[in-house]
């Protein structure tokens, strides 16, 4: 593949694939709710196919993970954006609930793929710049997981819709960033198997701990509360509530840098179980404003400390010959976290009522943030 771009535009082009990429996951969250009432769908049926997208990271993180290093960055770069083209036009060609299973299976792909080769893309493009390539991939994701929400519930704003702007402008941008990809700087593959099995240490069992409450609450945000704000006639603010889980965290990142790894773990602590307490009072009341700064506390605690503090640990602490290994296992459990507690969640609401089930979920969180704080000052022995 020829390359016609400079470094410094093949970067920029890298970063905006990797943007787009997450971008799509989260851009039909707003219309869950009409999908599935639709479709004549439940709330675990809509909590399952919004975990599909976890399970097919999982399985694609845990067996292609080191694509990249055997293929190149660019192929597997341009699949990945590929993917996550292909899931947004079968929802502007199908908008039903089963399309959404395979658009979430092919976005599960996408991330899987995607976001270790731009991460790796960037770190060999600026060499001298490693650190602060890996600030920019953390704030890249979050802000695109949080802001194709945010732009389908401004583009609902409009009125109601199967098939909003959004989803038209996600696929004209992304189409002409996959061209653009073609003319970047091309890297030589590093080698390497493609099938690398997660480490899990104690450590990396006790941060993935964390990360997995976490990434429960940011799951269950996304796939739970819109169906309540729904029934206070507050659907369209279920994008903002998610950019606001997501963008806060990805603008603390800078500002949690200043602390180690331990005290920034136990402000996760803190703020995820007080962000996900006002989050589901407001729900419960519907109180936005509740709803507005616990989807903010929450995400300073999942994105913004608990992610930091993780990942850190993880790499300060575990040899060399199995960091990467121990990054994969750090990430296997936030993304079953990230789906696990949804599924669960969402077939106990069908049962018992929505709120009783996120009353349940948060007696768990305070319960886990107890056991985690007290195990806390060993966990970089």
């Amino acid at each position: 593949m020829m390359s016609v771009l400079s470094p410094t535009a093949s970067g920029l082009v890298v970063a905006l694939a990797l943007f787009l990429i997450t971008f799509a996951v989260n851009l039909e969250t707003p219309l869950y709710t009409e999908y599935a009432r639709l479709g004549g769908f439940g709330t675990g049926i809509t909590a399952l196919v919004f975990a599909m997208y976890s399970v097919a990271l999982l399985v694609v993180l845990v067996l292609f993970g080191g694509a990249s290093d055997r293929v190149g960055r660019k192929p597997v770069l341009l699949l990945a954006l590929g993917c996550a083209i292909t899931a947004t036009s079968v929802m502007l060609l199908v908008p039903t609930m089963l399309a959404l299973l395979l658009a979430r299976a092919l976005q599960g792909i996408a991330v899987g793929v995607g976001v270790s080769a731009a991460a790796a893309y960037l770190a060999e493009l600026y060499p001298h710049n490693a650190p602060r390539v890996a600030v920019y991939v953390g704030m890249m994701t979050a802000l695109g997981f949080g802001t194709g929400a945010l732009a389908t519930s401004l583009a609902l704003s409009q009125g109601m819709t199967l098939l909003p702007i959004s989803y038209v402008g996600a696929v004209a941008v992304s189409l002409a960033c996959w061209g653009l990809l073609w003319l970047v700087v091309g890297v030589p593959p590093v080698g390497g198997g493609l099938v690398r099995a997660p480490y899990f240490s104690p450590l990396v069992r006790l941060m993935g701990m964390a990360l997995f409450m976490a990434w429960g609450v940011t799951g269950l945000v996304i796939a739970v509360l819109p169906s309540r704000l729904a029934a206070f006639g507050m659907a369209e603010w279920s994008g903002t509530a998610l950019f606001l889980v997501n963008g806060t965290g990805a603008l603390l990142q800078p500002y949690a840098r200043r602390f180690d790894a331990r005290r920034a773990l136990r402000l996760g602590l803190l703020t995820v179980p007080t962000g996900y307490a006002l989050l589901v009072a407001g729900a419960w009341i519907g109180a936005l404003p509740l709803v507005l700064v616990g989807a903010a506390l929450a995400g300073s605690g999942c994105y913004g400390f608990t992610y930091y503090g993780g990942l850190t640990s993880v790499t300060q602490h575990s040899q060399p010959a199995d960091r990467a290994r121990a990054v994969a296992g750090f990430l296997v459990l936030g993304y079953v976290g990230f789906a696990l507690p949804s599924v669960i969640i969402g077939a106990l609401a069908d049962l018992v009522g929505t709120m009783p089930a996120l009353a349940a979920f948060g007696v768990l969180i305070v319960l886990s943030s107890a056991f985690l704080w007290a195990r806390l000052p060993s966990a970089s022995t």
